[in-house]
């Protein structure tokens, strides 16, 4: 399980990145991210979450079949799991919020930049549900890899 002080150098991670590709958008005076977050990043979001979520049942479904009666020792493993998907569920509301925000023609006028920063979060929280795939990926072989020992 992570840390504390691991998990927020992980978002500084994401932020940084976010803010590098938000970054280079505005540099390029790039209309690609505004209109790609405005018009695919909802579906995007929640077809990654769905695709977490399958994952996810299949792990668990594996874990009960490897573990038998010793599946307290999966515990922290599936209360992780858990804590992804609650992750990906505040990154879905938070990124809808953000776009109904940058959306508004009162937030544009009244924070010139705010567009970049909100692009620089909706990026960032984009990456992340992208690490949380990985992450379950790489769990997933991870327990077929000891399965078949």
């Amino acid at each position: 399980m992570e840390t504390f002080k691991e998990k927020i150098g992980e978002i500084s991670l994401f932020l940084f990145l976010g803010l590098i590709v938000s970054g280079l958008s505005e540099y390029l005076k790039s209309d690609f991210l505004d209109d790609f977050f405005k018009h695919n990043l909802m579906e995007v979001l929640v077809v990654m979450f769905s695709i977490n979520i399958t994952v996810i049942g299949l792990t668990v479904t594996k874990i009960k079949e490897f573990a038998g009666e010793r599946m307290r020792i999966f515990a922290p493993v599936i209360s992780e799991l858990r804590l992804t998907i609650w992750y990906q569920i505040v990154i879905i509301a938070v990124s809808l919020l953000l776009l109904i925000i940058c959306d508004s023609s009162a937030f544009v006028c009244a924070y010139p930049m705010g567009t970049l920063i909100i692009n620089a979060i909706l990026s960032a929280g984009l990456f992340y549900n992208i690490e949380v795939l990985r992450d379950t990926a790489t769990a997933i072989f991870r327990l077929f890899d000891e399965e078949s020992k």
